[in-house]
C-alpha cells in the first residue's frame, strides 16, 4: 500500500523496508481541532482505494459519511445510516465477517450498553480479529478514535 501525506508528497509505501518486515502502525495525537480526524480520513481512503479492509470505532456519529464514497462499508449501530445493529455479546460474528469477507465496519460504540461491556466487546473482537489475519495473511486498517 502507498500513503501520500501533505503537499510535499511524502509517501510511505508499505513494500519498502522496514514496513515491508515490520508492519506500518500509525498514531496521530494532538489537541482538539488539529486536524487528525482529517489526517486519518486522508490514510483510510488511500487504504479503501487501494483495496483494503477497514475497521473503525467511532464514539460520535462522524465516519458513518465515508459510506458516500464506498459504499461497500457497513455501518454497525448509530442513529444514521446503520446497516447491522450493534450486538456486544458477538465480538466472533463481527470478526469473522472482517476476515473471511473482507467487510470494512465502521462501530458505534456508543451502543454499547456500558463501557464494561464494551472494553469486553473490544477486547474479544479485537483478539478474534487478529488471530484471523494473522492466519489468512490478511491485513486491515483499524481505527479506533476517542472522544
Amino acid at each position: 500500500m502507498l500513503f501520500r501525506l501533505g503537499d510535499d508528497n511524502f509517501a510511505l509505501d508499505t513494500e519498502e523496508e522496514p514496513w515491508k518486515r515490520t508492519g506500518l502502525r500509525i498514531g496521530l495525537y494532538a489537541d482538539p481541532g488539529s486536524g487528525k480526524s482529517y489526517t486519518a480520513a486522508i490514510i483510510v481512503e488511500q487504504f479503501l482505494d487501494q483495496g483494503g479492509t477497514v475497521v473503525i470505532f467511532q464514539p460520535r456519529a462522524e465516519w458513518e459519511t465515508v459510506k458516500i464514497g464506498y459504499p461497500d462499508i457497513q455501518i454497525v449501530g448509530g442513529p444514521r445510516l446503520q446497516d447491522i445493529p450493534f450486538t456486544a455479546s458477538h465480538p466472533r460474528l463481527y470478526a469473522d465477517a472482517v476476515v473471511e469477507s473482507g467487510i470494512s465496519l465502521v462501530f458505534y460504540t456508543p451502543d454499547a450498553p456500558n463501557i464494561d461491556k464494551l472494553v469486553e466487546f473490544m477486547s474479544g473482537f479485537l483478539d478474534h480479529l487478529m488471530k484471523g489475519l494473522e492466519r489468512e495473511r490478511y491485513t486491515a486498517l483499524m481505527l479506533s478514535e476517542t472522544v
